[in-house]
């Protein structure tokens, strides 16, 4: 009765068969279910194709959604803030770092400037681009230098360039640009090539003082950004809108203003549609793979009636047999997941 649909057949003539039938320290039951398993090696391979393929999909989302996580924070924590604000118009700087001062909770205020230009690039043409005006000493910027240094408080027309513009335009440190400000055309020297994710807006970053007296804003600024002690997001907008009352009594117009949880929670939000539509995916590709492992343990007990027949028949009790098929699919369940991961990480 075995021989004819249980352990006959070709298994225990290959490699595999043979190492596998080496174990003997796992309890009988256990033994015969990791023996069993690979006894129908092509079925197998099948049903470990499309679970390990809905493995790598479900990690490839989750990969994908904590990578934009992580994306979000480091362009955040390049300029440090927790609020910034636009005003109606340029005011001097100690005017709005003392207003801000006045709010409690603010840890500190920096007034900075970002006027847009225009980058005149070697084949004559003319390329536009951000330009970040960074206060003396700021503590909230936190560049990530990709070669040459971070800016001095002791430097004149310096500039730290978009890494991605010197690739494309063949710029490197120690370069001479030409920008166009304001109308204005000046000359800055590359101190250091710097990594912004942000490449659509080609943000590049000089003293704030330098790029002042280009535009003829000495000491004067409409951006400010602020840090708060709360860290709450809710706390924090509560601090905003008590930041935003409080110029407003000063008789300065806040006409723009965004927290970097706002930021944030925006750019989730956009992002979670793509997240939920890949995750679908994967769940299909986790219920194909389940079909397929449901199938491949039907046809395993059916093929093996008799062999079961003779292990009643032997005193082996219900919840016995069905425990073999169960950890069948557990270790099917376990291999999956072993290829998943490693095929996974590309």
């Amino acid at each position: 009765a075995i021989g004819t649909y249980g352990l006959g057949g070709r298994f225990g003539r290959g490699l595999l068969d043979r190492v596998v039938g080496r174990v003997h320290w796992l309890p009988r039951p256990m033994a015969l279910s990791l023996r069993n398993t690979f006894r129908r090696k092509g079925r197998v391979v099948l049903t470990l194709l499309t679970l390990t393929l809905g493995g790598v999909m479900f990690i490839m989302v989750l990969s994908v959604s904590a990578s934009f996580m992580n994306t979000l924070d480091v362009l955040l924590s390049d300029f440090g803030f927790d609020v910034l604000m636009v005003f109606d118009d340029a005011y001097h700087v100690n005017r709005l770092t003392g207003v801000a001062a006045d709010v409690p909770s603010v840890a500190r205020a920096e007034v900075w400037d970002r006027p847009d230009g225009q980058l005149a690039l070697p084949n004559g043409e003319e390329l536009d681009v951000g330009i970040w005006g960074v206060p003396a000493e700021s503590e909230m910027f936190s560049p990530r230098i990709v070669s040459g240094r971070a800016l001095s408080p002791d430097d004149g027309r310096a500039i730290l360039l978009n890494s991605k513009i010197a690739a494309d335009e063949g710029f490197q440190v120690g370069d001479e640009i030409e920008l166009t400000i304001g109308g204005r055309e000046s000359t800055w020297t590359v101190v250091g090539l710097v990594r912004n994710i942000n490449n659509d807006f080609r943000d590049n970053f000089c003293p704030f003082d330098a790029l002042a007296r280009v535009t003829g804003n000495g000491n004067h600024g409409a951006l400010m950004m602020a840090t708060f002690d709360e860290q709450d997001y809710a706390a924090q907008e509560k601090l905003i809108d008590n930041l935003r009352d409080t110029y407003n009594a000063r008789h300065i117009e806040v006409v723009y203003d965004q927290s970097a949880g706002e930021v944030r929670e925006q750019n989730m939000a956009t992002f979670d549609v793509i997240t939920k539509l890949m995750l679908v995916m994967a769940i299909l590709a986790a219920i194909v793979g389940s079909a397929g492992l449901m199938s491949t343990m039907s046809i395993n007990v059916v093929e093996r009636g008799r062999e079961i027949g003779v292990m009643r028949s032997i005193g082996a009790a219900s919840q016995t047999v069905a425990g073999i098929f169960v950890i069948e699919g557990v270790l099917i369940g376990v291999l999956s997941w072993l290829f998943a991961v490693p095929l996974s990480y590309p």
